[in-house]
Parts: C-alpha cells; structure tokens; sequence
C-alpha cells in the first residue's frame, strides 16, 4: 500500500494533474480579485443586488442607428451626416483622461439616461 502511495507521488500525470488545479486556483483567485478590485464589479447588472435594476432595464428602446442597406442619395447622406455629428459631439465631449467617463451615466447604464457630458 505504501510502495503504490510512493509510486503515485513520483509519477509524472499526479505532479501534472496537481500543478494544473493548484495554477487553476491561483488564476482564478487572481482574476476575482481584480474583477472585484478594479470596480469593474459594479458595472455587472447580473449581481443578485441589482435585480431591481435589472427589472426596469427596456430591452427593445430604439436607438438612433444608420440604416446600411437601400439606396443611396442626398436624403440618406444627410440623415447619416446628422447621426454622424451627434455621435462626434458627444464624443468629443469627453475627456480621454476623466474618471468621469466610467460613471454609470456616462456609459449608459442607468434606466432612462442619456450619456452626460463630463464635468470639468
């Protein structure tokens, strides 16, 4: 009994198959961590805390989109070169530096938002 003990210790697939779950673990905890640490956590509406928020969420709103197929003249241009330039504005509205540009209104999160401009 304590050959074939001995035997399994030294043998390569139990060292491989121990290395592999202790790595597994590790990588895991690691990731956890930063998930929960870097606060990238909070912007998880699947959490059990947010089943409030997830009940109000409206998933077919419109959305102001560019119709990419049919033809193609002044009237389709115009129609794109307006969505164009508000979706510009808005970007140019932020700074690429501001912790304000994570904000759960800033990234649209929030029921019933529209993406604010970051205070400066």
């Amino acid at each position: 009994m304590k050959e074939n003990l001995k035997k399994l210790l030294k043998s390569k697939i139990f060292l491989a198959l121990t290395l592999s779950i202790v790595v597994a673990l590790g990588l895991t905890s690691l990731s956890v961590y930063m998930y929960v640490s870097s606060g990238v956590s909070k912007l998880d509406l699947s959490l059990p805390q947010y089943e409030q928020i997830r009940k109000e969420v409206e998933p077919n709103t419109p959305n102001d989109e560019f119709e990419t197929t049919g033809p193609i003249n002044q009237d389709v241009i115009n129609e794109f070169m307006k969505l164009y330039e508000k979706e510009q504005k808005q970007l140019q509205s932020n700074s690429a530096f501001d912790n304000t540009n994570l904000e759960d209104d800033a990234l649209r999160l929030t029921p019933e938002t529209q993406a604010t401009p970051p205070t400066q």
